[in-house]
């Protein structure tokens, strides 16, 4: 059933990336099928990795847990190097190849929830026991949310320290190990915020700044409408 579901959201988001590009393609590319072209590559190379994923057993991952993480840290240090990263806008998130770029940061969510899941598997007594072992089993994630955020990436770093609560809870953590993880991230996401002065931007129009539709709250101020035509 999973797999039928997978089947069935990757086919209606393939016509709809079409329907969405078709015209666009056309006139820049000169190809009505070059996105769908891509998207179908991207396609394939899931697919596999999803076949790969299913044969592989869980002692496999769990073989794979530090040379995995060791490898996402690699490539988060590496997407930060101006002759390697590839830079679009004010950010560095991207390693390009022959035939696609593509996000470290991704990789590393794969990595974290792999990594997080052997420690705690192997060592959960002991951590449970001691509130303070968890801080070991962070400084590998933390690093990885470290180097996002230099990207900068906020939203990604957000989410990679709530997968990492979501887990500790999961895995039978106390309150006071689960509190760890926001009481460490707060100083350096605080110290961050206050430098970007566009994220303090769009938090300051998410929070209800629509006083100028057409420049930093244009992207909100079109989702209300959409939102009040019924998406129309």
């Amino acid at each position: 059933m999973i797999l039928l579901a997978v089947l069935v959201l990757v086919s209606l988001g393939t016509v709809m990336v079409y329907s969405a590009s078709g015209i666009l393609s056309q006139l820049r590319q000169g190809d009505g099928f070059f996105y769908l072209k891509r998207q179908l590559l991207h396609l394939l190379l899931g697919m596999g990795t999803l076949l790969f994923s299913i044969k592989l057993n869980p002692r496999g991952w769990a073989k794979l847990a530090y040379p995995f993480m060791a490898l996402s840290l690699t490539l988060l240090l590496l997407v930060l190097l101006p002759s390697v990263g590839v830079q679009k806008g004010v950010a560095r998130r991207w390693l390009a190849t022959p035939l696609f770029s593509f996000q470290p940061s991704e990789l590393a969510k794969l990595a974290s929830v792999i990594f997080m899941a052997y420690i705690l598997a192997r060592k959960g007594e002991r951590i449970r026991e001691n509130p303070w072992k968890v801080a070991p089993l962070l400084m590998g994630v933390g690093g990885a949310v470290a180097l996002i955020l230099l990207e900068p990436d906020v939203g990604t770093a957000l989410f990679l320290c709530l997968l990492v609560t979501m887990m500790l809870f999961l895995g039978g953590s106390r309150l006071s190990q689960l509190i760890l993880v926001p009481v460490a991230i707060s100083p350096a996401l605080a110290v961050f915020l206050l430098r970007k002065g566009y994220v303090m931007e769009r938090i300051e129009e998410f929070m209800g700044s629509l006083a100028d539709p057409t420049r930093i709250g244009y992207q909100l101020e079109q989702s209300l409408i959409a939102f009040s035509r019924g998406g129309g």
